[in-house]
């Protein structure tokens, strides 16, 4: 059965916890939390049981977080922080991790380092790592293929982002679909209207991507990750529920 979550972004004015509330109200499955803003590797571990505290009150559990890491110190300092960031994850049940990549060029090796070094700790802890399109290493389809083959481990792969791949590189978002379904192990469900550095703060299925036959062809793939919503647009808590929730029946409508 596919598992539906939204992220904390659309509800980030807000705080989390109205993320939390409205994604249980929605109907969906649980959350995505993003950035280190709502928990990270330093969280303490009060923090962590207060949190989850939290997300069981509103039924709304964590099927993925986004962290981030320094990319100012070595591969090692790299791996280091992720499996830091894989304990916090496991406290709370989190099994996949978005990753943002790296946008300068001279960390694009300490990165994939870092990922290729701590991919064996996520695996044996059943946690999946999830590249994201998002600009610099991952810029395009074909760099999202050259960072798994590089790191090659079952437990990294990618995030997909039909969205980002237009925003960042006006890139059709099906491109290399085949290759990379595979390797796909989480999806964030993001729409765009224009362009290269168009608008992503809207309603999935209104913009120009054709995410009915993206969710067929994952569906026909054998996809079997969480589809996280992480942009919905709207101006108040009530607009976006409403989104959140049409958003949610035309992603089983998609997959039906």
């Amino acid at each position: 059965m596919p598992q539906f979550a939204a992220f904390t972004r659309p509800w980030s004015q807000w705080g989390a916890e109205a993320c939390f509330r409205g994604a249980a109200a929605a109907g969906y499955d649980g959350v995505g939390l993003m950035g280190g803003r709502v928990f990270s590797r330093d969280s303490t571990p009060a923090e962590l049981d207060a949190l989850r505290a939290t997300l069981d009150a509103l039924g709304a559990p964590p099927l993925a977080n986004m962290p981030r890491v320094p990319l100012d110190g070595t591969a090692d300092d790299i791996a280091d922080a992720f499996r830091a960031e894989i304990d916090a994850a496991l406290k709370l049940s989190v099994r996949d991790l978005v990753l943002l990549g790296a946008h300068r060029p001279e960390t694009y090796p300490i990165y994939l380092d870092g990922c290729k070094a701590a991919a064996p700790y996520a695996a044996e802890r059943g946690v999946r790592l999830g590249l994201k399109p998002h600009g610099g290493l991952t810029l395009t389809s074909e760099d999202l293929l050259r960072c798994v083959q590089y790191v090659d481990s079952p437990a990294f792969g990618i995030s997909y982002d039909a969205g980002n791949l237009i925003h960042y590189a006006e890139q059709p978002p099906t491109w290399l679909l085949d290759e990379m379904l595979p390797h796909i192990v989480s999806m964030c469900v993001k729409d765009i209207r224009g362009g290269k550095g168009g608008d992503v703060n809207i309603e999935p299925g209104t913009g120009v991507c054709d995410l009915p036959a993206i969710f067929a062809r994952l569906q026909a793939g054998g996809f079997d990750g969480p589809y996280v919503v992480e942009c919905l647009g709207g101006a108040t808590e009530e607009d976006i529920l409403e989104r959140a929730q049409r958003t949610l029946a035309n992603m089983r409508a998609w997959l039906a």
